[in-house]
């Protein structure tokens, strides 16, 4: 179990301004590893995200391949965006060779904007087409900056795929990014298989109650560590070393 600090989170393991975060977390990072983003809109999520797979050595895998939900400039530095996918098997081999020729990462965002509802249904059908198609990905990353219109049953009903897709995934060495809004839209099977949670300040009780049970912490001491803390700042919980740290915003 993490020990939280139950007063102020100058007790943590430590304290890293963003950049400082992101070095270390690209540094203990391993391919295969699944990560949760949990925070309301506004908070930098995928800011830092972005900040996170753009780090030099990052994303430690053959390749990796986004679906969102329309252009977002806090990804936008990442790879090349895509209609469809994935290509066909000896096109992508080809372009993931010529990447690691050239010492590029390997990265495609597959970020629709719907313009009418009927959008949704082929927006669904290709997302649920790169699911599948991770099932049998060895060494490859899935982001996925909105989870809650991927999981959402009144979106793309996507979550019991997700949830199957995080429970394989990592026997093959592939890993997932998540950023999630709240608890709801959180795959169950990640409750198991998380190794890294960053969680900014939130009020929601259930909230805090669902990341207690991630992590296996005490939902009431990390509401007193929330209490210490700024609107930007994060807490990022690194799992396998039973360590967490806080992340200042300035």
């Amino acid at each position: 179990m993490i020990a939280l600090p139950s007063r102020n989170y100058e007790t943590a393991e430590g304290v890293f301004t963003r950049p400082e975060f992101v070095a270390e977390f690209g540094y203990r990072y391993k391919a295969g590893q699944h990560v949760i983003l949990f925070g309301s809109t506004g908070r930098g999520k995928t800011s830092l995200l972005g900040e996170i797979l753009g780090a030099p050595g990052m994303p430690k895998s053959e390749g990796l391949i986004t679906t969102q939900l329309g252009p977002d400039k806090a990804l936008a530095h990442l790879g090349k965006p895509v209609k469809t996918w994935p290509p066909p098997e000896v096109i992508l081999k080809a372009m993931v060779l010529d990447h690691k020729d050239r010492g590029v990462p390997f990265i495609r965002r597959y970020q629709p904007l719907p313009k009418k509802p009927e959008d949704f249904i082929a927006i669904r059908r290709q997302t649920s087409r790169i699911l599948r198609w991770m099932f049998g990905r060895s060494n490859w990353t899935l982001a996925v900056p909105d989870l809650q219109i991927v999981t959402d049953p009144g979106m793309q009903g996507l979550g019991k795929e997700m949830d199957q897709l995080i429970l394989t995934m990592r026997k093959r060495g592939s890993g997932a990014f998540m950023d999630a809004q709240a608890p709801r839209w959180i795959p169950t099977s990640c409750r198991d298989n998380t190794q890294h949670v960053i969680i900014w300040p939130t009020r929601n009780e259930d909230a805090i109650k669902t990341l207690g049970r991630i992590i296996g912490v005490d939902w009431r001491e990390i509401t007193s560590l929330f209490k210490g803390m700024g609107y930007f700042d994060a807490i990022w919980v690194d799992v396998t070393a039973d360590e967490f740290f806080v992340i200042r915003s300035k």
